[in-house]
């Protein structure tokens, strides 16, 4: 009886062994099988939009704010899991390079100043705080702006302010920016570029404690990886493109490039044109020897080569010109263009075709070409359909549903959108009504930038919303014998896969036919009406 009892005593606390046993294994496989939760994020300062811009919102449970003791104690207690630093990484802790914050300053695009030194952007700072538009993604210690009142808005609410010279200057991420701003140079030192060193620029780390071995093997069993952030890249991934406006190389132009070579016409552009990674331009006269003479203009075929070596690599034929020779001599202008390389955009054997995108990719960035013409203009001397149809060539037209319509179509297939179009009056340097229907309508629907030509003249520049409008590029080569004629611009962009980023505005003037780059007086003057003409845009 006695051994009875015992061997029963010994069954139930084997039992209970045993229970206890599988229950620790239990919640042991649970605790390491269990996905870890959305991690904790400590920073120094208030900026919780520079942690969503490397993160992503969705990847974070809490951000929290402290001094940097305050987030170390944190950290060592477990209640943070990551801390985003600054310039230098705590010692003890495993750390990994996040990249470089770059806060660039900014001014409205047509502003007058083109550089600051860094006392004259701390004076202000002291003086005007309240004129200091700043990132909120900046709002971190260490700046020159670090406790004091300025402003900090979201950095697209720092460019709409300073658009509507709400602001003396803004600071800005320079991944940020937009071509309606202009990045200063600070002190001689450009941020656009790596070398030398930005003043402002400094060096953010992602850190966290050093793991247990039961964290380790946590690790092992989910398969979990570390935090990763969106490192920003400020140089990364950008093209340049160039545009320009009407090229026509007939009449007196032809007579030039018979005499002197086609070459020498852009000799003095080609330069600074083939140095971009794209080059557009809209080409206003047939190229070829085929066709019949039915409005002004054809150039013979060897004026291609002028295009070509000038180094532009798309043109747009959505103009009152292309049909000059009818459908024979806009096809063999196509054919020249491709013998060349230039791609073309805007026309076609039909309205599907003239409507149809070009798309280039060059160094990852993916743009989007879209080309229409006014129609209103357009005159012929034997009844021909310019526009167009289901089943005869010719132009894309300027028809705003239509630009609207392919606009949306085509927005998520590319980086940047770039719509270019033949219109208003010739002659005249404020836009129509029309001309800002179409590309307000545009940039509504979603294009980055509308790059306008046809009057003849400069026109100005308007930034709406996220996109550029330029009303008119002016001449490019021509020979009209109006002085305003010769005044002309070269139009370089900044282009990323977020979009455009930067715009310079480089003041050209025709010398007979010969477009040269402006220095000095004579660049300013041009220079000033352009942004003149800008101003007066309602």
């Amino acid at each position: 009886m006695f051994f009875v009892v015992v061997k029963g005593r010994r069954l139930v606390l084997h039992l209970v062994i045993l229970l206890w046993t599988l229950g620790g294994v239990f919640s042991l496989w649970s605790w390491l099988t269990r996905p870890y939760p959305a991690p904790r994020i400590g920073i120094e300062g208030a900026s919780a939009a520079l942690v969503e811009q490397l993160f992503g919102k969705e990847q974070i449970r809490e951000i929290v704010f402290g001094s940097a003791p305050e987030l170390l104690i944190r950290l060592g207690d477990g209640k943070l899991d990551y801390l985003v630093e600054l310039d230098t990484p705590t010692p003890g802790l495993i750390s990994s390079y996040l990249g470089q914050l770059v806060p660039a300053v900014v001014v409205s695009f047509f502003d007058e100043r083109m550089e600051m030194d860094l006392e004259g952007l701390l004076s202000l700072i002291d003086r005007e705080p309240h004129q200091v538009l700043v990132s909120d993604a900046l709002s971190l210690p260490g700046f020159p702006w670090s406790n004091i009142p300025v402003q900090y808005l979201p950095s697209s609410a720092v460019v709409d302010q300073l658009q509507m010279e709400q602001g003396k200057v803004g600071v800005i991420p320079l991944q940020d920016r937009s071509p309606a701003v202009r990045v200063l140079p600070l002190s001689g030192v450009t941020p656009l570029q790596t070398n030398p060193p930005y003043p402002l620029s400094r060096s953010l780390y992602l850190s966290h404690p050093p793991e247990s071995l039961p964290q380790q093997l946590k690790d092992r069993v989910t398969k979990h990886q570390e935090l990763q952030g969106i490192s920003p890249d400020p140089w990364g991934n950008q093209i340049t493109m160039l545009a320009v406006g009407d090229i026509m190389l007939d009449r007196d132009v032809k007579k030039v490039g018979l005499q002197k070579g086609w070459e020498h016409i852009f000799s003095e552009v080609a330069p600074r044109i083939r140095q971009a990674d794209l080059a557009l331009a809209n080409l206003e006269s047939p190229i070829g020897d085929k066709g019949h003479f039915i409005n002004m203009f054809q150039a013979p075929p060897d004026a291609m080569a002028g295009v070509a070596y000038a180094g532009f690599d798309v043109v747009s034929l959505a103009n009152n010109h292309t049909l000059d020779y009818h459908h024979a001599g806009m096809f063999e202008t196509m054919r020249l263009l491709q013998e060349h390389g230039i791609e073309w955009v805007g026309a076609g054997k039909d309205i599907h075709e003239a409507r149809t995108p070009l798309i280039k990719e060059v160094d990852g960035v993916k743009i989007g070409f879209l080309a229409y013409t006014e129609m209103w203009f357009v005159y012929s001397r034997e009844p021909i359909s310019w526009e167009a149809t289901l089943d005869e060539p010719g132009v894309a037209p300027a028809d705003v549903d239509m630009v609207v319509e392919d606009v949306k179509k085509r927005r998520d297939l590319v980086d940047c959108l770039i719509v270019t179009v033949h219109w208003g009056k010739e002659y005249v340097h404020e836009p129509t009504l029309e001309q800002q229907k179409l590309a307000r309508a545009a940039v509504d629907a979603g294009a980055d930038l509308v790059l306008g030509h046809h009057p003849h003249v400069l026109q100005g520049i308007e930034f709406y919303k996220r996109g550029v409008i330029v009303y008119s590029m002016g001449n490019f080569v021509f020979d009209l014998n109006r002085p305003k004629t010769w005044e002309t611009m070269i139009l370089e962009f900044s282009l990323s896969a977020t979009g455009p980023l930067d715009m310079t505005v480089i003041p050209v003037y025709i010398f007979g036919v010969q477009p040269r780059i402006l220095t000095g007086s004579h660049k300013d003057a041009v220079y000033r009406q352009i942004r003149d003409f800008s101003r007066q845009i309602d």
